[in-house]
């Protein structure tokens, strides 16, 4: 089993963080105000720069609000997107031009 050092998990989910935030066309200041509802300990922007730069660490109940937040289990942010334009699951009927990857379309 690979052991990935703490700094290189934190990069992987301010990774993940951020193209899901541009996924959703949220800025810097929706996402906050959305932690902030959630229950975010750290009230600003600069608490999610700090994690991108390596300043400070993710702690799991941290990680738990970001799953809340972009309604995704806590532990998918920690696994590297397999794609960077659809994050491995493009919208539901469509497919993605960069990986291929598909999903069928839902009937309701």
């Amino acid at each position: 089993m690979k052991v990935t050092s703490p700094n290189t998990l934190t990069r992987v989910v301010v990774h993940n963080i951020d193209l899901m935030r541009k996924a959703r066309g949220w800025t810097k200041t929706e996402l906050v105000q959305r932690l902030d509802s959630a229950g975010w300990p750290m009230k600003h922007s600069v608490a999610i720069d700090r994690l991108g730069d390596g300043r400070r660490t993710l702690t799991v109940d941290e990680l738990a609000i970001l799953g809340k937040v972009f309604s995704v289990e806590p532990w998918s942010l920690t696994v590297p997107p397999t794609c960077d334009a659809c994050l491995g699951s493009p919208p539901a009927g469509f497919a993605c031009l960069a990986c291929g990857a598909n999903t069928a379309r839902t009937t309701a």
